[in-house]
């Protein structure tokens, strides 16, 4: 089933970028990705699950996305990693177990580089790899600077040689990992670099090395703005949050409780389980608490059910209430709003022209605009540590400084005749 499921997310990659692989024909409709939910949001559920791995491994890797501006890539050597000499102290002091890395002072006359780390020879995770390469690429042959990138590929448990190897050429930024596994391997160590993380910890309040900073696409930066735009709002009365309690909605909410908490509200949100078999209870009860707004904690075929029990109050909900940018008939979801990434609501902007042709998935557009980000990012760390830098990007509104580290939230956008619009784009 699992492999069936990637052979057809393959299929469709196919036809977006381009790439030959044997298995364009086991998809003919986008309604099919109904049925992998977990295939289509790996990079943002559970993009480390063993079980997707064994399942997928008579899968063979796709080939390098079509038309993508070409960058050196080096396969990890081979082997055990090198043992380095002990890393400079961390500042928290708590991550220091391993030490797997080779000293900076190998590499001394090397010019500085930016190494992007992916995991494109895993079958299970080579389409979101693929994908964050291609718009990692295109933002460096944008900006003139695919001279000071490598790209470095690599397979299951081969991130610490592929991190060696970014030293040996002279990296000074590293952006990945995209897996938690490898990130979970690199907690227990010093990184001797700025290393920015494309997914993040199972425990989102965990611990991590100084030298980590986080560009993710977490439904957990969903969460928290919507709860901020919210409480900006200042409806009186309750919110109500509607949850189908799936794993990764259940983080979309207690991440919006705690964000809310955070804010000072006193009045805790009402958490509602959404059951498409009692709708007539479910109104009753919303009718019962009016709510200042709803919060929509459901996906894929709860979504426009969920929706249309709501029209009576404004409602909210993560990107992860569609799965196509054309995906419901009529106006199933109209006036809802949706915190998504910027070039999904403007994709015909000035800002993001330099990204090209969107892929028509969003699940696919994501990434890339995480990719072509991640670049602008590490740009800004090749030069030494900057105290402060603010952009926005084709992923969100993207932030650091030394003292809050580095942050990435989307933009509002609400339904319009069937269409996903800027919040003040309404007519």
């Amino acid at each position: 089933m699992v492999t069936s499921a990637l052979a057809l997310w393959l299929a469709i990659v196919t036809s977006l970028f381009g790439i030959p692989t044997a298995l364009s024909q086991d998809a003919k409709d986008l309604d099919a990705l109904k049925e992998t939910p977990a295939e289509i949001n790996i990079y943002w559920e559970d993009i480390d699950n063993p079980a997707r791995q064994d399942a997928s491994s008579s899968v063979e890797p796709n080939a390098p996305l079509h038309n993508a501006p070409q960058v050196t890539t080096t396969p990890p050597a081979s082997g055990a990693p090198v043992t380095a000499t002990q890393p400079a102290e961390d500042i928290n002091n708590t991550h220091q177990t391993l030490t797997p890395f080779l000293p900076l002072t190998a590499v001394a006359n090397e010019p500085p580089k930016i190494a992007l780390l992916v995991p494109t020879k895993t079958p299970a995770y080579s389409v979101a790899a693929q994908t964050v390469l291609a718009g990692f690429t295109k933002a460096a042959a944008s900006a003139n600077a695919m001279p000071s990138c490598v790209v470095i590929e690599h397979g299951i448990g081969e991130f610490f040689n592929a991190y060696n190897d970014a030293i040996r050429q002279g990296a000074r930024v590293v952006v990945g990992p995209l897996v938690r596994d490898d990130l979970t391997e690199l907690a227990k160590t010093t990184p001797p670099l700025w290393t920015i993380a494309l997914t993040q910890m199972e425990d989102f309040h965990a611990a991590m090395p100084s030298s980590v900073l986080f560009l993710t696409l977490a439904i957990e930066s969903d969460a928290k703005l919507l709860a901020r735009e919210i409480a900006l709002s200042s409806r009186s009365g309750i919110p109500v949050i509607l949850t189908n309690e799936s794993p990764l909605m259940k983080r979309f909410t207690d991440a919006f409780i705690d964000e809310w908490t955070a804010l000072g509200k006193d009045m805790r949100p009402e958490r509602i389980v959404f059951e498409n078999s009692k709708l007539s209870l479910l109104k009753t009860r919303l009718g019962e608490l009016s709510p200042s707004v709803v919060v929509l904690a459901v996906d894929g075929d709860d979504a426009a059910l969920a929706r249309a029990q709501t029209r009576a109050w404004p409602t909210y909900a993560s990107s992860h209430i569609y799965r196509r940018a054309v995906q419901f008939e009529g106006y199933a979801l109209d006036a809802l709003r949706v915190a998504e990434i910027p070039w999904l609501i403007q994709p015909s902007a000035e800002t993001f022209r330099a990204l090209g042709t969107q892929p028509q998935l969003p699940a696919l557009a994501r990434l890339y605009a995480l990719g072509f980000d991640a670049f602008q990012v590490a740009q800004q760390f090749l030069g030494g540590t900057p105290d402060s830098f603010s952009f926005w990007g084709a992923s969100g509104n993207i932030s650091f400084n030394l003292e809050n580290g580095l942050s990435r939230y989307g933009q509002l956008g609400v339904f319009e005749e069937g269409r996903l619009r800027a919040l003040n784009a309404q007519r």
